[in-house]
């Protein structure tokens, strides 16, 4: 397709892989793994027995699947990702994303920040611990084993990780 063009895009039983240069991009599928690289617009997926990768999504980002795991590294915008069976694992690779919502119902969350990246951070787990080894200032003034509040910065970006079942970890990106 020529580049900028906008998909939408409906699998069954199969997976979908979408390169570089594409603008909004909008896929369902059932039993489909789906891999985006570098979408040029906002970026809607959902699967219901499938894994969910994104890669320098640079604008709203609206991820679900039931049963999978979610990736994704955010250049910028909104993101929300939701799974019910699977692990979540974001990256803000660049400090400039607005916000983010990640939830797993029967999984543990990973969110990884640059230094540079200024969170408003509540992360909360039902059954499991939350850890986290960025510099953050706690608003109850220290971490508790469920839930942490903290900033690291002025907290222009929100962050917002739950997860009934699983850990929570939040940790500075690796290079």
């Amino acid at each position: 397709v020529p580049r900028g063009t906008n998909l939408s895009v409906e699998g069954v039983n199969g997976n979908v892989l979408v390169h570089e240069g594409c603008g909004a991009i909008y896929i369902t599928g059932n039993n489909t793994d789906i891999k985006i690289v570098s979408p040029g617009a906002a970026v809607r997926a959902e699967t219901n027995n499938g894994r969910i990768k994104v890669e320098n999504a640079p604008g709203e980002t609206e991820l679900k699947t039931i049963n999978g795991n979610i990736y994704a590294r955010m250049r910028g915008g909104h993101l929300r990702a939701e799974t019910t069976n699977g692990t979540v694992k974001v990256d803000l690779s660049d400090g400039e994303t607005t916000s983010c919502d990640l939830t797993s119902l029967n999984g543990g969350i990973t969110l990884c920040a640059v230094d540079s990246c200024e969170l408003a951070l509540e992360a909360t787990t039902a059954s499991g611990t939350v850890n986290a080894t960025l510099p953050l200032e706690y608003a109850e003034g220290y971490p508790r084993r469920r839930k942490i509040i903290g900033t690291q910065g002025i907290g222009r970006t929100r962050a917002t990780l739950y997860s009934r079942n699983g850990d929570i970890n939040i940790a500075r990106s690796e290079p």
